[in-house]
């Protein structure tokens, strides 16, 4: 698997520095959009969406998004976009702080709490684990 990793690193890395310095900023836009769109197709194949015709809506409406980001990037309003971004990934950062419990450490290190509360806290974690699982099963089985 490090071979194969690092096979594909050698070849992506200048593939992609090239593009950074070759390409003119339309073709750079285009290509990073052509992999966001890819990615996008499949996460929401991982999300679940099992209807073909809600993921090619999802791909257009991101497609036409990224296509009124690119005319209107040197306008006013592009400071305003720029700036939703930047809330929206620092709301996401406090949405996902309860979930700091599910953060693996490397071995050996503990969470800098002193006496039983580290087997207290795992226990914790097992159980709203298990909480966490069951919930998903319930929801993958009922119809949509």
């Amino acid at each position: 698997m490090l071979k194969q990793r690092t096979l594909t690193a050698l070849v992506l890395a200048p593939l992609a520095i090239a593009m950074i310095l070759l390409l003119p900023t339309a073709g750079f836009a285009l290509v990073i959009a052509v992999i966001s769109l890819q990615a996008l197709w499949e996460w929401t194949r991982l999300a679940g969406v099992t209807s073909t015709a809600v993921r090619v809506a999802v791909i257009a409406a991101n497609t036409a998004l990224l296509g009124l980001l690119w005319l209107l990037r040197a306008t006013p309003f592009a400071w305003y976009a720029i700036g939703a971004g930047v809330a929206w990934w620092l709301l996401s950062l406090l949405w996902l702080r309860p979930f700091r419990a599910f953060v693996s450490r490397p071995h050996g290190q503990s969470t800098g709490k002193v006496g039983n509360r580290n087997a207290v806290q795992r226990k914790g974690w097992a159980q709203r684990s298990t909480n966490m699982l069951a919930e998903w099963r319930t929801q993958r089985r009922r119809p949509r």
